[in-house]
């Protein structure tokens, strides 16, 4: 038996969005001190790529639907910490073509993450920002015997090209503290465009490369995320993201089961207060 967990990964590694800067969702933006906000979101997966197993073909189709809860405290003009939980529910479906089934259902809470973003070079008298971010996370590895904790760090880099524009770029590097969870590499670039005084349309391009584990061969996922935010008042906005992503070749180390390359789809739906 074989399960993919594309939607999981994306969701957590690539789907990114970014709203107008007062309401501090931008990639670089950080809390004033004693300032804080609060985001509920769901989003919506499928996944679909086709497979081998010791020599027979099929394909696996993977079903997903996860929530986020996060808030975020704001401890100086340069330091903002947070925490945040993801939790749903999965039905990955895996079918040879020789009559085998697998049809596998996971549900409950998937991580608990502590977070925190530094400036290196706030926004100042320059178009240019710098920040990185800090933040461990304890997977509970419905999927595994143990759960493991995941350490990342990224970097990111945005700038007022005009009133009305914003750009970034952020390279990130996540480490797991078990041999059998997958490092990851990620480069995303993106901006958001102030459409009216209370729309603000939001595109990304991200790529990760998922390392080889004990359990895994390596593989490239890669994903264009658009996005629309509606601010219902100076405090709280609703985003609505859209993303189309791929997913190359790979395959367990024993190298019994290959997938192909893969598609995914989600939508993405977000409410943010700031306090």
């Amino acid at each position: 038996m074989i399960t993919t967990r594309l939607s999981a990964a994306l969701a957590t590694a690539l789907l990114c969005t970014v709203a107008h800067a007062d309401n501090k969702l931008f990639p670089t933006d950080l809390l004033a001190p004693r300032q804080a906000d609060a985001q509920l979101g769901l989003d919506g997966t499928r996944s679909s790529a086709g497979l081998r197993a010791s020599g027979v073909r099929g394909s696996v189709h993977d079903y997903d639907l996860g929530w986020t809860a996060a808030a975020r405290y704001g401890i100086t003009h340069g330091l903002t910490v947070g925490a945040a939980l993801t939790g749903g529910g999965s039905n990955t479906i895996t079918q040879l073509n020789n009559g085998w089934r697998s049809d596998e259902r996971d549900t409950g809470l998937r991580t608990t993450t502590l977070f925190a973003r530094l400036a290196l070079a706030p926004a100042g008298s320059t178009p240019y920002t710098v920040t990185t971010d800090f933040a461990v996370s304890h997977d509970n590895n419905h999927h595994g015997s143990t759960s493991f904790n995941v350490y990342s760090l990224s970097g990111t880099l945005s700038a007022r090209t005009t009133d009305l524009v914003r750009t970034y770029v952020t390279a990130g590097v996540g480490v797991p503290s078990k041999g059998y969870a997958h490092r990851t590499l990620s480069l995303a670039a993106g901006g958001w465009m102030l459409v009216n005084p209370g729309v603000t349309a939001t595109a990304e391009l991200g790529l990760q490369r998922v390392m080889a584990s004990n359990a895994i061969t390596g593989f490239n996922m890669s994903a264009v995320t658009l996005g629309l935010i509606n601010e219902i008042d100076a405090r709280t906005s609703v985003r609505a993201n859209l993303s189309f992503g791929r997913t190359t070749a790979s395959g367990n180390s024993a190298g019994t089961i290959s997938i192909e390359p893969g598609h995914v789809q989600s939508l993405g739906l977000a409410l943010h207060h700031l306090y």
